[in-house]
């Protein structure tokens, strides 16, 4: 019996180690993010949606803030089309900032999936245009982000890194998102607002 705990015991240890260890490489990838700066060439990109976002780029000054989704080909590209919908309210509560926000939506299909989402997004009610990327180039221009999708959601502000993690369903990254937008003003560094 005492061998049992001892073995229980140890095994709960090498779990809380792993968990422990598993969490410190989240945050230092999480933490290597921040102050990069995103490149985005929306001019390469075939979109799906309202065309205003087609005139984004370099023909367009950009604003601010830019809140970007990204969803590589590893992820299910259907499941991912899927959840846009969910966004919407959201992104209601965005519309107010729409002098100084913009919300991107980039999607990596695999080849085979391409045309099914292309429809999927059609057949969606997203109330924001979605970039398709056919040829993995957002991935190839900001190679310094990690394949964990958790990290595939983040804010910029004037192009560099301010916020990762999704604001959506998910109350403490809104909140955290909704504090550097209303930062305005105010000095933005590594996540940390100093007034």
């Amino acid at each position: 019996m005492e061998n049992r705990k001892l073995c229980v015991g140890i095994l709960a240890g090498l779990l809380l180690l792993s968990v422990s260890c598993r969490d410190e490489s989240i945050s230092r990838e999480m933490g290597s993010m921040y102050g990069q700066e995103v490149s985005i060439t929306l001019d390469s990109f075939q979109i799906v949606g309202d065309t205003c976002l087609n005139q984004v780029g370099n023909r367009y000054p950009e604003k601010r803030f830019r809140l970007v989704v990204y969803s590589d080909s590893n992820a299910c590209s259907s499941s991912r089309i899927r959840e846009l919908g969910e966004w919407n309210d959201f992104l209601d509560k965005c519309r107010k900032y729409k002098d100084d926000l913009d919300i991107v939506f980039i999607v990596s299909p695999k080849r085979k999936d391409r045309n099914v989402v292309r429809f999927a997004l059609k057949s969606q009610d997203v109330v924001v245009p979605v970039c398709i990327d056919t040829s993995g180039l957002f991935m190839r221009q900001n190679d310094f982000l990690p394949s964990n999708p958790m990290m595939h959601t983040f804010l910029t502000e004037r192009r560099k890194i301010i916020l990762v993690g999704s604001p959506h369903k998910n109350r403490h990254m809104e909140n955290l998102f909704w504090d550097r937008i209303n930062s305005v003003g105010k000095d933005v560094h590594e996540g940390q607002i100093s007034k």
